[in-house]
């Protein structure tokens, strides 16, 4: 007797839970801060940072 497959709404309704997880994690993880002193041997080095794709503000 084959198994039954799966149904389409509970996996769709998985894929929205996973989606409403991960936009939650992105709006509140905290940004990670960068500081830059000048080294002590006089070469300046440059440091870039990457802006967020999405930024939510609280």
């Amino acid at each position: 007797m084959p198994a039954k497959p799966p149904r389409f709404l509970p996996t769709l309704g998985l894929a929205v839970v996973w989606l409403l997880l991960y936009f939650l994690w992105v709006a509140v993880r905290p940004e990670t801060q960068v500081t830059t002193t000048r080294p002590a041997t006089g070469r300046s080095t440059t440091t870039t940072t990457v802006e967020p794709l999405f930024k939510f503000k609280p």
